[in-house]
Parts: structure tokens; sequence; C-alpha cells
């Protein structure tokens, strides 16, 4: 079967389409926007579904479910999908049907519900709700401002939100301070490693991670959006190590700030079911925001991220490693950062060299162990 397939590399959507009507696992239904899931895709989502209930038991924790029926309000809040939306939903407006007098029924119009519900089999309203609560009730950190980006949007984790900000601003000169994350060295576009915000110009754009990637503070980032609001320079703020942190203030009441990137992949052993989230301060008319509206999302990722962040608050993972981070650190003559995965080293250590200035060594496997 797999030599009749479209290639991954090349199609991943169309290759996983293929994949599962070829394997059997799931069909369209009667009803649009609804599949029948098949013996064999059942039985795949059982054995999924049974070992995250243990996982989630094992913890103390207990099971949630979502209704079918979505309040209109929950998407009012996210008026940029409303359009894209119009035409996918079911939408129920009354809670009664009575005889015609011809042998049928018809809807009672004295039964009109005070707010309509739609019904989606899934919602990606959902998650962005469930998301912007996991962030902003956590206690170890601090979240101001982050109720003024209204605009949600579900991504591929934190990369595909770099991708579509740096096509948005692909006539600006890109900024990043030495040390940041590697991958957007690989973009092929006209950029500038800087030391400092002295090194911004009008006419840039920047992307800064907070907690910062290699010393998982909060850097220069106060000076640096300050600079930014007084050039009037674009940024995208990358928060993919939150849910790992301690001690961070994320203060995004700056002006600048464009668009801010989450992802559970840094907090759960989920990083290849790419569950990201984009906040936006202005509807952002790109690709992501297209796919959003369209319902053409990696549903699986979304399904196991909102049951993840349910289960499990923002702090849990810190919380959780936290002392056995501080036991490695000593064993090792590692310094403990804000972020629990993650210690600097001396010189002993260079072989994990970041732009010459920082040796971040990550924990994860030995915070794992028995």
């Amino acid at each position: 079967m797999a030599k009749n397939l479209t290639k991954r590399s090349e199609d991943y959507s169309k290759w996983y389409n293929e994949l599962v009507i070829n394997a059997d696992l799931a069909e369209n239904s009667g009803v649009r926007g609804c599949m029948v899931i098949k013996p064999y895709g059942f039985s795949i989502w059982e054995k999924m579904q049974a070992e995250l209930d243990r996982m989630f038991k094992e913890t103390g924790h207990q099971n949630a479910y979502f209704p079918l029926f979505i309040p209109k309000s929950y998407f009012s809040k996210e008026a940029s999908h409303v359009d894209g939306f119009a035409k996918e939903c079911a939408i129920v407006t009354h809670y009664r049907l009575r005889e015609d007098g011809k042998g049928g029924v018809e809807v009672d119009p004295d039964a009109k519900l005070e707010e309509e519900l739609i019904v989606r089999p899934t919602s990606e309203t959902i998650i962005w709700d469930t998301y912007r609560k996991w962030i902003n009730n956590g206690k170890l950190n601090k979240i101001i401002g982050l109720d003024n980006f209204l605009y949600c949007d579900y991504t591929n984790g934190t990369s595909e939100v770099f991708d579509h900000f740096r096509l948005k601003h692909k006539d600006k000169k890109f900024k990043f301070y030495k040390g940041e994350y590697r991958y957007h060295r690989f973009s092929g576009l006209n950029y500038q490693l800087i030391s400092n915000c002295n090194n911004l110009m009008r006419g840039d754009a920047l992307i800064i991670s907070l907690p910062f990637s290699s010393t998982c503070d909060i850097h220069k980032y106060e000076e640096t959006m300050i600079t930014c609001e007084k050039l009037d320079i674009p940024v995208l703020v990358d928060c993919a190590l939150f849910g790992t942190c301690n001690a961070i203030i994320f203060n995004f009441n700056y002006t600048c700030i464009e668009q801010i990137a989450f992802s559970l992949s840094k907090t759960f052993p989920i990083s290849q079911l790419r569950v990201g989230i984009r906040f936006s301060r202005i509807y952002e008319p790109d690709g992501i925001s297209a796919n959003n509206k369209a319902n053409y999302i990696n549903r699986v990722g979304a399904l196991v991220g909102n049951s993840l962040m349910e289960n499990f608050s923002s702090d849990y993972i810190y919380n959780k490693y936290q002392e056995k981070q501080k036991q490695i650190c000593r064993e090792l003559g590692l310094e403990p950062t804000n972020c629990v995965t993650f210690a600097l080293g001396d010189n002993e250590w260079s072989f994990l060299q970041r732009d010459g200035l920082y040796n971040r060594a990550c924990l994860s496997e030995r915070l794992i162990e028995d």
C-alpha cells in the first residue's frame, strides 16, 4: 500500500488523507463535517485513550467531558473566525418540535433559545479557551496583557508561526539575539545576530524568546521592547518554554508585539503532534487563519493537547521536577535555570556552546529516569 501513497515529504496532508482511506480507518459520513470512524481507526483511538487515561489517573486527576453544543458567544469572542465558520456550522435555534397538522413535525416558534448553540464534531474554540485559561491560571509566573490579543489560531507548534511572521515582514531585516533558537538561521532571510538592543534599527523585525532560549530568563526583554516601541519594530514573542518555567514575568503590554506563540512540545512528550497556538493583536489574513477558518487543523493534536491542559496545570512540570533538577545540577556541576528542563555549565560544557556565549544543557532525559 505504501508504494501507492503520496510521499509524506512532498504533501503531508494528502499523504495522511490517503493513508486513512487506504488503511480503512475512517470515511466520510452523510452529514457534512462528520466522519465514520471504522473498526481499525476506532481501535487505534481506544489504545491512545487508554494510555492517556492511565497516565492521567496515575497522577490523581479525573477525566472531563466537553458538551457537543458550543455557545455562539464563544465564536463571537474570536470574531476573525465567524466568516469562515458561517458555512461549516450546524446551529441550534430552538429546543422543541410540534406537530404540523399534516402528519409531520415542525419547529415550535415559541421554543426559541435565548442564545443560539453551535454543533460541531470538534471545535477549535474549545482549545483556544482552554489554552488561554491554562496560561493565565498558572501561579509560578506572571502574565500581563495576554487578554489584549483577542485573535487565536491553532498552529503546528511555534515554527509555523515563525514562518508566517517572516513572510508577513519579508521586506524587513530580521534581528535575533545571539543564543536564540537556531531554527531562525535556516530561513534564508536577511538576518543579523545581535548582542543588545542598540543594534536594532527602524525597518527591522524581531523574534525574541521568553524565557530566553539559551539562559531561560527574561534576558534583555524589557529594554528590547522599549526600543522596539520607539522604532516601530514589529515583534513576535516566542513562549515555547512556558509550562517548564518559574518566576518569569510575561509582559505583553507593548504595542510593538504583534503576535505571541506558545507550544506544548517542551512541556509534554507530544512534540510530534505539533500542538501550538498563536495569539494575535489584530486579525492576520494568512495561511494559519485560513486553515483555522476551514477547520483544517491537526485534530488529534488538538484533542490530546486539550486533554493534557485540562488535567495538568502549567505549573505541573516545574513543580514535579524542580528538586530533581537541583539534584542533577549538583551532581554534574551545573547551574539550574528558571526552566526545569535546562541548566547552564562552565567551560567544561563548552561542547554545548551556543554562539560562544552560553553552555546550555538539556536535562530532560535525566529528569525522567527512575
